[in-house]
């Protein structure tokens, strides 16, 4: 009898997949286009986060190559849509090889890169006292800034820098759509890696492990029976910041390799656990547009996200029925 049971079960789960795949095929032969960049939405998105999954039979160079581009369109049609915030995210930290090129061709505002992993300026800490119950502020002891965030401010009412290796392609950029920066918003874009995920929460820990330690030795006897309780609020102000990194309201999920990702399922690929709590996940399956959907040829290339592709995304978002509970 289990024989049959299992046996009519595993017929069940085929027929759920064929209803799946014809669903599937059904949808990318009849389903419409999406609609135009500027088109009126029910709701754009305000911090879009988009993860790129980078294959290690990609090489180096190649990666950063679709890196960069997918950054740099991205980071168009944010301004053009009025997106204020975007955080790129890949694992292997591959998109600091990009931040260069970046600042090059992008109107970055200010003159240095602000890299929240290494330009964190601490105050003088003054020597420590017996009696006091606060605690000094230093790189070992701050619970605070353990995320490592690349910002970019980008703001066409910036002055323009001058270029000594991207003029041309920024003047060849210009060229192609000139009426276009006026309408443009300003973007903080912010770049991170699988550094700012487990590491930087383990970070947290052991820095409010060491303020707890400090508050027992300098607490009298009554004091220290009462456990010490972490809250919500001290957490997200320690791994969250409006500046930095923060919770988006949309994340797209873009794996560049073209031959791998046509059936892989979703996947976070490392990105900070914590900050997607509310977040609207996309996946985004890279097709090779010059190619008819029957083909059978599967080139390994890498593929950079395309508009069509962000904009199928943003109509999947506006077209969310989103319940956030009480």
């Amino acid at each position: 009898m289990s024989i049959f049971f299992a046996f009519v079960l595993h017929i069940f789960h085929l027929v759920y997949a064929i209803i799946l795949k014809v669903r599937s095929l059904r949808k990318q032969l009849f389903a419409s286009p999406p609609q135009q960049l500027l088109a009126p939405r029910r709701r754009i998105p305000k911090h879009l986060a988009i993860v790129f999954a980078v294959d290690s039979s990609v090489p180096l160079e190649t990666a950063v190559e679709t890196l960069t581009e997918s950054v740099l369109n991205a980071v168009e049609w944010c301004r053009t849509i009025g997106i204020k915030k975007l955080t790129v995210y890949e694992e292997k930290d591959m998109l600091s090889k990009c931040t260069r090129t970046l600042y090059v061709n992008l109107p970055v505002q200010g003159q240095e890169l602000d890299s929240g992993e290494s330009e964190i300026d601490y105050p003088l800490t003054p020597p420590p006292s017996d009696h006091s119950e606060s605690r000094p502020l230093s790189p070992n002891d701050a619970p605070e800034n353990h995320v490592p965030v690349t910002r970019l401010h980008i703001s066409e009412r910036s002055p323009r820098k001058e270029m000594q290796n991207g003029e041309k392609a920024i003047k060849k950029r210009r060229q192609q759509k000139p009426t276009e920066s006026a309408h443009k918003s300003d973007l903080l874009l912010c770049m991170i890696s699988a550094e700012a995920s487990k590491p930087a929460i383990a970070a947290a820990a052991r820095a409010l492990a060491r303020t707890e330690s400090r508050r027992l030795r300098n607490s009298s006897p009554s004091e220290k029976r009462e456990p010490y309780k972490l809250t919500v609020e001290e957490l997200d102000r320690i791994l969250e910041d409006a500046s930095g990194l923060s919770s988006p309201d949309f994340m797209i999920i873009h794996s560049i390799d073209f031959s791998r990702s046509s059936s892989a399922p979703p996947e976070l690929h490392g990105f900070p656990p914590w900050h997607i709590r509310l977040t609207e996940i996309f996946q985004n399956y890279p097709r090779d547009r010059s190619q008819p959907w029957f083909s059978w040829r599967r080139p390994c290339t890498s593929l950079p996200l395309d508009e069509i592709s962000f904009r199928e995304a943003l109509d999947e978002f506006a077209s969310a029925e989103m319940r956030f509970g009480k």
